[in-house]
Formats: structure tokens, C-alpha cells, sequence
């Protein structure tokens, strides 16, 4: 019998060491959807624009910094609000009143932070590496880190095309409807605070979010309200959300009603505006020298 226990523990200990899953750097607010596709549980706040916008202004000589430091504005109704990207109680709302373009570079920068702070929390980089390399690219890390990158799978951002959108939809959406029963308590609860905040619903005065002049409730509020229900949050309503290979925006926003939305998820996106924001996607990729 003892034999047969050492043997045993001997085949289970090869296994776990040739078998074991390759280490990979954690991408935080993800959910995959499936194998290969990960997506952004929540849209990307003002908090998040902000720690980003920070990092890129820290470089004094980043010829990118007056491009950042734009659009500070956003237009509810005809009227800007300055204010609505830095207020305290609009910290946590979704980020809107940017272009496709601004979106993109935030996911490229968004891949090297990650990356960048987990080398960090490994103790492979120090301090002084992650602010030097912060606002640069992950080609330059590369280059003098290259023994690094190319040992740990990371995490690529980026704005979903449409197709990924659609899968994201989807697959949350039949997640939801497979257990009838669950759906039921989500469609009564939803009556009452409205996860998706189209104009005909009600919008919950009484969340400690709530801001009279911001038609949106914040990311946060309604995670915490739907989070035995839903696994992405804000992919309906709320705020509409760009793609990568089209001028529209999916999901609808506070602007439509829940039956214009029903009817067509997407809308033109030409311009920043106040109803699109957006949330990134992304996949595991291995470093290659000639990427």
C-alpha cells in the first residue's frame, strides 16, 4: 500500500509540474467570455480617464499632453458640465465626451500599466522603472526588458469591434435568461432600480451617486445592486459604447428609450459627445521581438 501511495504521489507531482498552467499576468476588471476574449466588467469611469490623464501628464516634455488635457467637458443637453469628469460624485460614472482615437491610446497605455505593475508587485522591476516607463510603450520596455516580457503571457486592451461587442452582449444576456426563476427577480428589481437608466425608466434618486445634472448613474452603483445577476454591467443603457471597426456606438444610451433600443442597439458616433463611452476588450498575447 505504501508503495502504491509513493507512486501515486510521484505521478501526481510530474503531472502538476508538466501540466501546470503557464503564470499570466492578471488583468483586473475582467470577465472572459469565452476562451480567448475577455471583456471589461464595467465601462471605463472618470476615475480610471483621470489616473491615466495623470500619468501622462507627469512627463512634462510628452508632446501628447495638451491632446489629454482636451476634452475636460461634456455636453448634458445643451449645457456643459465642467465639472463632471473631476466631481467627487461623478468620479465613478462613465467616462464620455472622447474620441475613438482617445479610447485607443487609453487601452495602449492600459496594457503596459497593467503589465508594468504586476512586473512590479513580482519585485522583477522597481518603483523607478514602473514611473520612468509609465507613459511610454511596451516596445521600448521591451527593449531593455526583453528576458521579462517574454517570459509572462500579458494582457492586451483594446476597443471591441462590433462582432466582439455582439459576443459580449450576447453571452451575458443568455447567461441572465438561462435561469427563469433568477430572471424573474431580476426583471422585478430592475423595475425598481432601473440597471440600465433609458430615459422612460426611473433613475434611483436616492443612490448616494446620484448628481440632479448627470442623467447616468455610477458603474459601482449599479454592480453592486445587480451583481447577483449580472456578470458585465452597463451593456445596455446607460451610456452607448464605441467600436473599433465602425462610426457607431452599441448598446444604447440615457438619451434613447427602452423600445428605441430594443428596436436598434447602435447609433451614428461621428463626434464626442455626452451619451458614448466606452469599455475595453482584450486577449492573452506572447511577446515576440518582431511585434
Amino acid at each position: 500500500m505504501k508503495n502504491v501511495f509513493c507512486i501515486f504521489l510521484f505521478v501526481s507531482t510530474f503531472c502538476s509540474s508538466v501540466f501546470a498552467q503557464e503564470e499570466k499576468i492578471i488583468p483586473p476588471n475582467i470577465y472572459f467570455v469565452n476562451d480567448t476574449l475577455g471583456c471589461d466588467i464595467t465601462e471605463v469611469a472618470n476615475m480610471d480617464y483621470l489616473f491615466y490623464q495623470y500619468s501622462m501628464l507627469k512627463n512634462k516634455d510628452s508632446a501628447k499632453v495638451g491632446h489629454y488635457s482636451e476634452y475636460l467637458k461634456v455636453w448634458v443637453g445643451d449645457e456643459p458640465l465642467p465639472t463632471y469628469m473631476g466631481h467627487p460624485k461623478t468620479r465613478l460614472h462613465p467616462v464620455v465626451g472622447l474620441s475613438l482615437e482617445q479610447a485607443k491610446e487609453y487601452a495602449r497605455w492600459r496594457t503596459l500599466a497593467v503589465c508594468l505593475r504586476w512586473y512590479h508587485k513580482q519585485r522583477l522591476i522597481s518603483q523607478n522603472t514602473v514611473d520612468e516607463y509609465e507613459n511610454r510603450t511596451l516596445e521600448e520596455f521591451a527593449e531593455e526588458f526583453s528576458e521579462i516580457v517574454k517570459k509572462y503571457p500579458y494582457f492586451e486592451y483594446r476597443i471591441p469591434t462590433s462582432q466582439e461587442w455582439n459576443i459580449c452582449f450576447e453571452t451575458i444576456e443568455n447567461d441572465l435568461k438561462e435561469n427563469k426563476s433568477r430572471y424573474k427577480r431580476f426583471k422585478r428589481l430592475a423595475e425598481k432600480w432601473s440597471p440600465y437608466n433609458f430615459k422612460d425608466l426611473e433613475i434611483d434618486k436616492q443612490s448616494e451617486y446620484y448628481v440632479e445634472e448627470v442623467p447616468l448613474a455610477a458603474v459601482v452603483d449599479s454592480e453592486r445592486k445587480f451583481k447577483r445577476f449580472l456578470k458585465i454591467y452597463g451593456l445596455k443603457g446607460g451610456v452607448a459604447e464605441m467600436v473599433s471597426d465602425a462610426p457607431v456606438a452599441m448598446g444604447g444610451s440615457w438619451k434613447d428609450n427602452s423600445e428605441e433600443f430594443e428596436r436598434v442597439k447602435m447609433q451614428e458616433f461621428k463626434e464626442p459627445n455626452a451619451w458614448t463611452g466606452f469599455r475595453c476588450v482584450g486577449s492573452w498575447k506572447k511577446w515576440k521581438s518582431n511585434e
